[in-house]
């Protein structure tokens, strides 16, 4: 198959794998009875607390109604009593009758307190207000009657006692008996009331109850379909990542080869008919070879990009201070062609991670510091921080590469990891653009984020985490994917 085909074909693929817009997702459609049945849940659980406040306010209704009349009838028992002890000493002359009298009458007073403290209707309060008087009163004539009798009256006391003092008895007692009765009244409409809303509250509870359970059911489908149409989008992702893998090698052969072609026949060219070319040709030809071999390795980068998403990482002990020595002797040539110099102020710390990305994040990091340098006496520090303050959150365990070099504008801080995005204005030769986007994509990988502190002329500080295991072993460990333990802090 051409390698237009297997473009078609990955195309193809990865539309399969598009969410129709009409339809949305599965799980979209998931959305609405799951909403649907917290909202009932919701009332269900409104209409449910409502209830319990209801019963709680209808119980204190009843105890409120039950303490007036117990009230009520305190007042009334203590009149009584103050009658009663005033008579038997009128009949008598016994002081005892006497005593009782006047520990009767203290408790009046305290009896309508209570009275009126547990009173809260209005027109309870109405008739309080009549018959708090009649019992001043009351107490005033039984007050009377024995001033009377000790001043020697006695048939005018006694003559008080039957007109006036069973008069204010009798309204007394009337009065009070009006009171209960209007308190078992409220009390009967008020628990009528609360029993209807009740009613209509518990059927509306119970209907919402048996929603909530239809929505679960109708959830529970539709949770099932969306896990079957989920588990054929995964088989149809896991085929277009297979399609647009057959893709790639596609490029690396079909895309390649017509490239090497081009760039052997002008070398031939150069070779045979050089001296029948005047110099413009030649310069030309040259142009060409550089044009394919600069294409061929950007088809290679775009390869290396589309493999760093795949497949493990190759996990293992790592001695960062042997891969900063490893990258120093790559780039001695390099370092002594622009006076440069790696400094690492502190023993970095071991970590178990794909140790060849991670060189290669490093390796890139340096070049650029190195290469994008115009001070006399290039200096690239290489460092462990514990923690750095970030506008977004602290991060723990950074790693950082500072030079003190050119700088780079804020405006393109994340512009310079795109692919081949490249701001410095370098010859075709000086590189494809792409380490960088490599150096975020690796960090990423390894569950770690980049980014860096930077100005013109200010030189520039890249920071990155790689939340990898700690192994402070030296034995090599297994091949795995890493894990996001954090790294130790060093120092």
């Amino acid at each position: 198959m051409s390698a237009y085909g297997h473009i078609k074909r990955a195309v193809a693929a990865a539309s399969r794998t598009t969410p129709h817009a009409t339809g949305g997702t599965p799980a979209a459609r998931l959305v609405w009875p799951l909403a649907l049945a917290c909202g009932v849940l919701v009332i269900v659980t409104g209409i449910s607390i409502y209830l319990v406040f209801s019963a709680r306010a209808t119980g204190e209704l009843v105890n409120r109604a039950l303490r007036v009349q117990t009230e009520l009838n305190g007042v009334l028992a203590t009149l009584r009593d103050a009658e009663s002890s005033q008579r038997g000493y009128l009949l008598t002359e016994d002081v005892r009758y006497l005593n009782i009298y006047r520990k009767a009458e203290k408790a009046v007073e305290p009896a309508l307190t209570g009275l009126k403290n547990a009173i809260i209707d209005p027109s309870q309060r109405s008739a309080y207000a009549r018959i708090e008087p009649l019992v001043q009163r009351k107490r005033g004539e039984l007050a009377e009657a024995i001033r009377l009798h000790d001043s020697g009256q006695s048939a005018n006391a006694v003559a008080l006692v039957r007109t006036a003092g069973f008069d204010l008895m009798g309204q007394i007692r009337s009065m009070a008996k009006d009171m209960e009765n209007e308190e078992e009244q409220l009390l009967s409409a008020r628990s009528s009331n609360s029993a209807l809303v009740n009613s209509a509250l518990l059927a509306a509870s119970l209907i919402g109850l048996a929603l909530v359970i239809i929505m679960a059911a109708v959830s529970v489908v539709v949770m099932r379909r969306v896990a079957e149409t989920e588990m054929a989008h995964v088989a149809e992702l896991k085929q277009s990542n297979q399609e647009l893998d057959e893709f790639a090698h596609v490029v690396s052969h079909d895309l390649k080869e017509p490239l090497r072609g081009l760039v052997n026949h002008a070398a031939f060219l150069l070779e045979d008919y050089q001296d029948k070319l005047d110099d413009d040709g030649v310069r030309r030809l040259n142009r060409l070879g550089q044009l394919g071999q600069r294409m061929e390795r950007l088809i290679n980068d775009l390869l290396y990009y589309s493999r760093l998403g795949h497949g493990d990482l190759a996990v293992q002990d790592a001695d960062l201070n042997v891969v900063i020595d490893e990258i120093k002797a790559m780039m001695e040539m390099l370092l002594v062609e622009k006076h440069a110099r790696i400094a690492v102020p502190r023993a970095l710390p071991r970590i178990v991670c794909d140790k060849t990305r991670v060189t290669e994040v490093f390796r890139n990091l340096i070049t650029n510091a190195v290469k994008y340098n115009d001070n006399p006496d290039a200096l690239v520090e290489i460092g462990f921080l514990g923690s750095v303050a970030t506008p977004e959150r602290v991060e723990k365990n950074v790693f950082y590469v500072r030079d003190n070099g050119i700088g780079i504008d804020p405006e393109f801080h994340q512009v310079i990891f795109r692919m081949f995005k490249r701001i410095h204005g370098k010859s075709d030769e000086a590189g494809s653009g792409v380490g960088l986007t490599f150096v975020k994509k690796i960090v990423e990988r390894h569950g770690g984020r980049i980014w860096l502190d930077s100005g013109p002329g200010q030189g520039t500080t890249f920071y990155f985490t790689l939340n990898c295991e700690p192994n402070p072993s030296k034995k090599i460990v297994r091949r795995q994917v890493v894990g996001a333990a954090p790294l130790p802090a060093a120092g």
